[in-house]
């Protein structure tokens, strides 16, 4: 049996990338001016086990690919010399933010959380863009910083969630570990998402249909090529999910 979700099944995709010639840009890139059709986003939030965000940035180097890395900062996934190892690879880094939960709402604390997390960032590379982690098991929706604040005076130029037309882009997203939304999806919610059922219907979809522009969002600690790791990482994706749709309901 042929498993998906793996390292490998990940490097089929960038293999078509490769064999359909389409241009691959970071957000940084796409939010400075309209890159020329036809392209690829590829995105990473590095949740869990940044090493293996590493291992995919390598892969995709290989490729001749760029893509665009956002980093929660927390003790156990900020560590600076991988960041910067994937940025010296030719990749973005962004700040994958979630202090809205981090400050159970409080909004003041959180743009200070923000703040300082940036600043802690950009001691080791620019860091242009930023993305919300979704914070699946918080009431707060770290978007939220935004209602009355402005991202654009920490000089940051685009949030993949609020800044991005999606009616103009295709999208689609691993959360959940599938492809396809199963009602465990909390907040990666946006108009006209792709679903597909595997790695390789996704990868017939970009062969046989014109592609424009498509972001693909990975996370890169579900991607195990270790069958052990793997295994686990499929359980718990399962226990997770059934507790995220008691929580929805």
């Amino acid at each position: 049996m042929n498993r998906d979700f793996t390292l490998q099944s990940y490097e089929s995709i960038c293999k078509t990338i490769v064999d359909l010639k389409l241009n691959t840009v970071c957000f940084n890139t796409y939010f400075r001016s309209k890159p020329a059709q036809p392209f690829v986003i590829l995105r990473h939030d590095v949740d869990k086990f940044p090493q293996m965000a590493l291992q995919m940035a390598l892969l995709e180097k290989r490729y001749g690919l760029h893509s665009t890395y956002y980093f929660r900062n927390t003790k156990s996934i900020f560590k600076p010399d991988i960041i910067k190892q994937i940025y010296d690879l030719g990749h973005e880094i962004g700040y994958h933010y979630e202090t809205m939960a981090q400050s159970n709402g409080d909004v003041n604390k959180a743009l200070e959380i923000f703040q300082e997390s940036l600043y802690e960032m950009r001691k080791i590379c620019p860091v242009n863009t930023i993305c919300m982690h979704g914070s699946s098991f918080s009431k707060w929706d770290n978007r939220d910083l935004w209602v009355e604040n402005n991202f654009e005076d920490f000089g940051i130029i685009g949030e993949p969630y609020l800044s991005i037309d999606y009616n103009k882009l295709a999208y689609i997203s691993d959360s959940g570990g599938s492809w396809r939304d199963k009602g465990q999806r909390v907040r990666d919610k946006l108009p006209q998402m792709l679903q597909v059922d595997s790695t390789q219907d996704l990868i017939y979809k970009m062969r046989n249909e014109e592609i424009k522009g498509l972001i693909i969002l990975t996370h890169p600690d579900r991607w195990h090529s270790n069958l052990i790791f793997w295994g686990m990482e499929r359980l718990m994706c399962r226990v997770r999910n059934t507790i995220k749709r008691i929580v929805l309901q």
